[in-house]
């Protein structure tokens, strides 16, 4: 009978322990901030809190702080960080975890880096005080009328002419190359005639052979007009064999024509050919009788 008393006053005591974990509720994480923002190299960091947990139950809380520095738990367990822990580039959490006796809350936590120390402002110079100043007076000195001045009228120097430079003797030139100076523009006035005669000489075949190919053009569109009439004209025979045979014949006549314009073509490039072939004649020609004429030149001159 004790033994089983005993159980019953150990479960009971268990069952109301579990009722009042059941019951309880973890206070709510703080919002927390790290002081100064920014933070210098030289400063003094601190953990503050600026909204405090809430307790449903009404539970007295307290908090514990907890520091990591580049993410790795520190040793600091207080509220502040002294200056000569910190380092340019230190990345500083700084974690607040609330505690209602029974149950943690979830922690608050702010981060800060750490930056190089604050310039020094140069401080401003005050602006000086504005000084009145009274202008002196000045007396004027008595006004004297200086005496007239003798006017002495100088006369203009006269300017030397200057000396006349004695005039350059021109060489006389020889006759021999007097002569060839005045046969030069007659001798180019002749080369370029026979340039222009040999250049008609050249263009007559190809006036010629184009004005033949224009006229066959013309012929060959006449005829082509002429047929097309034709055909419109004739009435359109319901036989189909007759169809057949007209069309036989009007691809006959089209075929006529095409041969005549390939004949045009052909004569075309032929004419053209030999405006070519003419031409580079004409070039040879020119050419051995210039440097003839320069050979000439040459011996005369000699």
């Amino acid at each position: 009978t004790i033994s089983l008393a005993t159980g019953f006053v150990i479960l009971s005591f268990e069952l109301g322990k579990n009722q009042e974990n059941k019951l309880n509720i973890p206070p709510s994480s703080p919002v927390v901030h790290i002081s100064p923002s920014p933070s210098y190299d030289d400063d003094t960091l601190t953990c503050t809190i600026l909204i405090p947990s809430t307790d449903v139950d009404n539970d007295s809380i307290t908090y514990t702080y907890m520091w990591k520095k580049n993410n790795t738990e520190n040793t600091f367990d207080a509220q502040t960080i002294p200056s000569n822990e910190t380092q340019v580039g230190d990345i500083w959490q700084c974690y607040v975890t609330p505690f209602d006796g029974i149950e943690y809350g979830s922690p608050g936590s702010d981060t800060t880096i750490i930056q190089m120390q604050k310039p020094v402002e140069p401080e401003k110079p005050a602006a000086p005080a504005k000084e009145s100043r009274a202008e002196p007076a000045v007396e004027k000195p008595a006004e004297t009328k200086p005496a007239a001045a003798e006017k002495v009228e100088k006369k203009p120097a006269k300017k030397k002419a200057p000396a006349k430079k004695p005039a350059k003797k021109k060489a006389a030139k020889p006759v021999a190359e007097k002569k060839a100076a005045e046969e030069k523009p007659a001798k180019k006035q002749v080369a370029t005639k026979k340039k222009a005669a040999s250049k008609k000489k050249a263009a007559a075949p190809a006036k010629k052979a184009t004005a033949k190919a224009t006229a066959k053009k013309k012929a060959v569109a006449k005829k082509k007009v002429a047929t097309k009439k034709k055909a419109a004209a004739k009435p359109r025979s319901t036989d189909p064999v007759q169809a057949m045979r007209d069309s036989l014949k009007a691809m006959q006549d089209e075929l006529k024509q095409l041969q005549a314009e390939l004949k045009q073509a052909q004569s075309r490039s032929d004419a053209l050919l030999a405006l070519e072939t003419g031409k580079d004649k004409a070039r040879s020609q020119f050419s051995s009788s210039w440097e003839k004429e320069v050979l000439k030149k040459l011996k005369s001159l000699k």
